[in-house]
């Protein structure tokens, strides 16, 4: 009789391990699922935020291509050739290395005057319309792109009518950064979510000379 109570004691202790054993993991499982999700959660961010700044360079460059494809392609030239702005792109190269810079907030007014549009449109949350980078409002987008490396066009435009003008091929610098505009940021410095840099040939012209 004793014997036969301490064995089921014996069993009763080992049931309530396995439970116990089995509680602990199912309890794993789901934390590794739950750190999954997340983390798919994550990169799909991670990979729409690196879309969006891609396109935002892609954007400044054709921006700037239409903006050098209006009638101030003399002036353009001139001021790269003057070299007045220092340009990242052209290193440690000393001043009056040729070079201009375009930033978005002149190009927008560009924009704004000649289509009346702006560049980027801004999130509304309170009326739940999305802007161009979501429906977050403190998310901001900005780039700079500079002109470097002006030369002679190799071979005659096509489509270019012959003695209307010279061209010059540059290379553009497109800069690219999604920024948090926080306000509540220490010391007013806003932390840079994204950036990405793209190089394109541009042409210039026909310039009268």
């Amino acid at each position: 009789m004793v014997k036969r109570v301490r064995r089921r004691r014996q069993e009763r202790g080992a049931a309530v391990f396995v439970v116990v054993l089995a509680i602990t993991l199912l309890t794993a499982i789901g934390v590794f699922a739950v750190h999954t999700a997340l983390m798919v959660d994550q990169a799909s961010g991670y990979v729409r935020l690196a879309r969006q700044t891609q396109y935002l360079a892609e954007y400044g460059t054709l921006t700037t291509a239409t903006e050098l494809g209006t009638l101030a392609g003399k002036t353009y030239s001139d001021l790269i050739y003057q070299g007045n702005s220092r340009c990242r792109a052209n290193g440690a190269l000393a001043a009056g290395t040729p070079c201009y810079k375009f930033d978005k907030a002149f190009l927008n007014r560009r924009t704004t005057a000649f289509g009346n549009q702006t560049i980027l449109s801004e999130a509304s949350p309170d009326t739940g319309v999305p802007g161009s980078l979501g429906l977050n409002a403190d998310i901001v987008g900005d780039f700079t792109v500079e002109l470097t490396d002006p030369g002679p066009v190799g071979q005659p435009v096509a489509g270019a009518q012959a003695g209307a003008g010279t061209f010059i091929k540059v290379t553009s610098t497109s800069t690219a950064q999604i920024r948090s505009d926080d306000a509540a940021c220490t010391n007013a410095v806003t932390t840079t979510l994204g950036q990405q840099s793209l190089r394109a040939h541009l042409l210039i012209g026909p310039i009268l000379r």
